[in-house]
């Protein structure tokens, strides 16, 4: 691989905005209009999918962040008759579940399985995203080139397992 080609593989990480039009792409798709309760809850919750990607590497995001700007009563699947406080929090809580759900085991599923997500100490810790397919061939032509033996290749393995630990 040439020098040229070899930098610009390299720094040919996604920018962030393209990975959060495929994540909304993806949403849009997989979950019903229905389920959101209005418009504007989808763009609540896809504005938090759009700060996460924008956060650093210790930075983490909360169920209350998510929830912020969430409207209860745009879901017509959580009204009752009944409006007392305990209700609400009733109500509150499935929704707060829901959204958690789908941010924590759907939302970082789809960026685990279309890309290697690492940081960079050279910008603040800022998370980097590579496509899967070009970062199995960044490592394979690597471990090529400085014939690594395989108790080295181990380390270089069990190094990746410590991205998005909690995120």
């Amino acid at each position: 691989m040439g020098a040229e080609l070899q930098t610009e593989v390299l720094f040919s990480n996604f920018v962030l905005v393209q990975i959060y039009l495929l994540l909304r792409a993806i949403l849009h798709k997989v979950v019903p209009a229905d389920l959101w309760g209005s418009r504007h809850n989808r763009v609540c919750f896809l504005t938090n999918v759009l700060l996460f990607l924008r956060m650093g590497r210790y930075e983490r995001i909360t169920l209350h962040q998510l929830m912020t700007g969430m409207r209860l009563t745009d879901c017509d699947w959580l009204k009752l008759d009944s409006n007392t406080v305990q209700e609400f929090h009733t109500r509150s809580a499935v929704l707060g579940k829901l959204v958690w759900w789908l941010f924590n085991n759907f939302v970082i599923t789809v960026l685990r399985s279309y890309f290697y997500i690492t940081e960079t100490t050279t910008q603040r810790n800022q998370v980097l995203y590579y496509r899967s397919s070009l970062w199995k061939m960044l490592k394979t032509r690597f471990l090529r080139a400085t014939e690594l033996t395989q108790d080295d290749h181990t380390l270089v393995s069990l190094s990746e397992d410590k991205l998005l630990d909690e995120k």
